[in-house]
This record gives structure tokens, C-alpha cells and sequence, in this order.
């Protein structure tokens, strides 16, 4: 193998181990069980669910805001998301299996530094609280016992555009060197005249 190939060999293999995206995990709520204030367009039967993108695998420890790469939450009426919004805290600690058992994650509209017309979903050693906030309004799940939860999602390969591109021109550069036989490389499995 010479070094051209050594070189597209290394590249494609690179590609390969960049191409992981970080483990998402989708949530599901409760149900909502009381409006209050004016709320007008969020009722009991609308729920919180989206999902959380972390940067890494998480351990069985407290994984926090700065891990969280992307997120989406809706609340059946209005969708905050890490493409437009704030996220204003994330907590999220997991069990030796990984799966989420304590968290709480607050959003709230873009420019805003609260969740008065965000969304909050929590569960402590307490209680679990999913909630709703519109203005005066609060649209909430608030009990014991009844936490929404947390999914890992399957794994999916998402490259990023770099690790595509890389790919790519490996790619291209392997087929023009098989194409033109090499262009005068010594090959020593070639037939000799």
C-alpha cells in the first residue's frame, strides 16, 4: 500500500469515527392536570415532550447544561427549541443503567432570562413537576409519583458537513488513482511486459 492510499486509508477512517452524533433522549409528560391564570390555547390535554441532545455518552453521575448540545420542547401549542430559545437550566443525573432519574430542564422564548412564558419539567426526590407558563397563565402537572419520562433514543450516525466532505474527497481521490491505473505507481501485483 503506498502512501497515497495509506493517506485515504487514515481519512476514511477518521470520517468514520467522527460520523457519531451524541446520545438523544426523548421525553414524554404526564398529561396536564390543571390550568390556571390565562392560559387560552394550552389545556389538560396537551402534555411537555421533545428530546435532549447531549455532546457526550453520559455516565451514572450529574450531566448539566453545558452538555446539552440540542434540545426541542413543545408543550402541544408552542415549541421552544436550541435553534431559537434559551435554554436556562439542565440538570440531569442518570442510573447506573443510564437512564435519566432525576432532572430538571427550564426554557424560555429567546432574549428572555426566565421561564415566565417557558417551559419547566422537574423531578426531584420530591415531587415531578411539568410546567406550562403563558403570561399569567400556568398550565401544569404537578404531583408525586408521576413523572413523565426519559427514552434513549437508538443511536444515529449524523455526520457533520466537515466529515462529509472529507469523506467525500477521500473517496474521489481513491476512485482517480484506480481509474488511471495508478498513473505510474510501481504496483507489483501489475503484469509484467
Amino acid at each position: 500500500m503506498n502512501t497515497l492510499h495509506r493517506t485515504l486509508a487514515a481519512a476514511l477512517a477518521a470520517f468514520a469515527l467522527n460520523a457519531q452524533a451524541g446520545p438523544v433522549y426523548d421525553y414524554t409528560g404526564s398529561l396536564f392536570t390543571s390550568v390556571t391564570g390565562s392560559a387560552p390555547t394550552v389545556t389538560i390535554s396537551n402534555r411537555i415532550s421533545g428530546w435532549v441532545e447531549f455532546g457526550t455518552a453520559p455516565t451514572a453521575a450529574v450531566v448539566g447544561k453545558n452538555d446539552v448540545i440540542a434540545w426541542l420542547l413543545t408543550d402541544g401549542v408552542r415549541t421552544f427549541s436550541s435553534a431559537t430559545d434559551n435554554l436556562l437550566f439542565a440538570s440531569f443525573d442518570f442510573d447506573p443503567a443510564l437512564a435519566v432519574s432525576l432532572w430538571s430542564f427550564w426554557a424560555g422564548p429567546a432574549g428572555q432570562n426566565t421561564n415566565a412564558n417557558g417551559i419547566t419539567t422537574d423531578r426531584n426526590a420530591i415531587y415531578s413537576l411539568d410546567q406550562s407558563r403563558i403570561g399569567s397563565g400556568v398550565v401544569q402537572d404537578a404531583k408525586v409519583g408521576s413523572p413523565g419520562t426519559w427514552t434513549l433514543r437508538d443511536a444515529v450516525t449524523v455526520p457533520e458537513p466537515g466529515t462529509l466532505a472529507l469523506g467525500g474527497l477521500s473517496l474521489a481521490l481513491l476512485i482517480a488513482t484506480r481509474r488511471r491505473g495508478f498513473a505510474g505507481i510501481y504496483c507489483p501485483s501489475s503484469p509484467s511486459a
